[in-house]
């Protein structure tokens, strides 16, 4: 019997969702790994996230959710710009660097530079959008972004780096 065929017990318990199942099913959610760049006048901010999804191709958008015990939120959200960073296997130390809370994610200045409107952006990484926050919404905990993207460019490169299960990923080959 295919794993698709096989249905619940009967039995099993319905109700609300526990909040540590919550946590298991998407710590095994595999996601894409961007990080996000800004800078609101106090300084350039980094963020490793896993929360990107497409909203629009016409026009273009995509949507995140930042967290509300998250510094680096606040300044993203200041500062309206933001660059987002698409990362593949080799771009792991800058992930972990850009995830690490109170990490100096700009010391090292050949790292990054900025785009003509003042965003930082990491030049290693290849593929890249420009995007101006366009709405938020206030959630428990966090607030989700709509942004409407203005520039960017496209590499062909390795595959992407994927999160999940509390370690980094490299998507693998295509399933037939």
């Amino acid at each position: 019997m295919s794993q698709l065929a096989r249905l619940p017990d009967a039995a099993a318990p319905y109700g609300p969702v526990n909040v540590d199942a919550f946590r298991t099913i998407f710590r095994r959610h595999p996601a894409r790994v961007t990080i996000l760049t800004a800078d609101d006048g106090t300084g350039p901010c980094a963020m490793t996230i896993s929360s990107l999804i497409s909203l629009s191709a016409d026009p273009a958008m995509v949507g995140f959710s930042l967290s509300n015990a998250s510094g680096s939120s606040k300044n993203i959200l200041n500062a309206g710009r933001l660059a987002i960073h698409f990362l593949d296997a080799a771009h792991v130390d800058l992930a972990r660097l850009c995830a690490t809370p109170g990490a100096d994610r700009f010391q090292d200045r050949t790292l990054w530079s900025r785009l003509p409107d003042g965003t930082p952006r990491f030049h290693d990484v290849g593929s890249w959008f420009s995007a101006e926050i366009a709405e938020t919404l206030p959630l428990a905990g966090s607030i989700f972004v709509a942004a409407r993207l203005v520039g960017g460019a496209l590499e062909d490169g390795p595959a992407a780096l994927l999160y999940a299960s509390g370690s980094w990923h490299q998507l693998g080959e295509a399933i037939e």
